[in-house]
């Protein structure tokens, strides 16, 4: 089921990253990870010194992200969470 809050996210970030056509996986992201972690990736990509020159910015926010994510697991695995 999805919330308004999770629709919020994802809206916010399709329109953001100028990809409405990912409003699904938008969805997912926002239903399944943490707020903060979505929101960390997002700043992390709009202050990239070159994000007014990249063309697929939803790729790119899935790259940001899923690296932060991979890097948080690591973190947890190593017991420092």
């Amino acid at each position: 089921m999805i919330t308004n809050k999770i629709q919020y996210i994802a809206l916010e970030l399709s329109t953001i990253l100028n990809d409405r056509d990912h409003f699904g996986f938008y969805c997912t992201i926002a239903k399944k990870y943490p707020q903060s972690l979505i929101y960390s990736a997002l700043s992390k990509c709009i202050q990239a010194k070159n994000w007014s020159k990249i063309k697929n910015k939803g790729s790119y926010f899935t790259a940001v992200f899923f690296n932060d994510l991979r890097a948080l697991d690591g973190y947890k695995k190593r017991g420092k969470i």
